[in-house]
């Protein structure tokens, strides 16, 4: 769909790192950078999670497979839940035809199976942003954030860093309505992620946000 497109944003950052970062962009680009990034990404995993298996988590494979499913989606799917938890968040580790998602706090349990949807969607946003052109847009955030850690790095650097990171966001937001189908309850799972309160008026904040 329309909404699947990468936004105006991420197209412009691409093509101008290509073009005048091209040294640093064919560095990240090539396939040994990318197998040292994925050896790194495994290994965090093991250390820093619990992994939870299908057998005893299959509700959460089953809902993740019909939207990965809904999404066009072929991935493995492996969900983890953190260790020494600060709050309620999710976050996606990407590797190639692959979907690592963590948990952080009691997140499955926590929201609604609607709302669980549409975090599991929002995660996944993260794989199709990734995958498109070729994982062009996966480089050129490892480029932003090689940038912005480069002693040199000045305003502009760090300025453009943070909004692909936004822009990402609102694309992973318009993949989980996409999917969800329910404003109001992508409303409720964000604002349950960034509260870690139990119970969300979705039509409530809206309000608030207006206002």
């Amino acid at each position: 769909s329309d909404r699947q497109q990468p936004l105006p944003y991420h197209v412009a950052i691409r093509d101008y790192l290509k073009k005048e970062e091209s040294e640093i962009w064919q560095r990240y680009a090539s396939n040994r950078v990318r197998a040292e990034a994925e050896e790194q990404v495994r290994s965090d995993l093991l250390k820093s999670t619990y992994r939870l298996d299908r057998q005893s988590h299959g509700a959460i494979y089953d809902l993740a497979g019909t939207v990965a499913e809904t999404l066009g989606l072929q991935a493995s799917l492996t969900f983890y839940q953190v260790q020494n938890p600060t709050g309620l968040n999710a976050s996606i580790a990407y590797l190639p035809d692959e979907a690592h998602i963590v948990f952080e706090g009691a997140v499955a349990t926590r929201l609604s199976d609607g709302e669980l949807r549409a975090l599991v969607a929002h995660e996944l946003g993260h794989l199709l942003l990734y995958r498109h052109g070729e994982g062009e847009l996966l480089v050129a955030e490892q480029v932003l954030s090689a940038l912005t850690r480069d002693r040199d790095a000045d305003a502009a650097h760090v300025a453009s860093a943070r909004l692909f990171s936004l822009y990402t966001e609102i694309y992973c937001d318009r993949v989980a309505l996409d999917v969800a189908g329910s404003l109001l309850e992508v409303v409720a799972m964000l604002v349950k992620i960034a509260t870690d309160v139990d119970a969300v008026d979705a039509e409530s904040y809206l309000a608030q946000a207006r206002e």
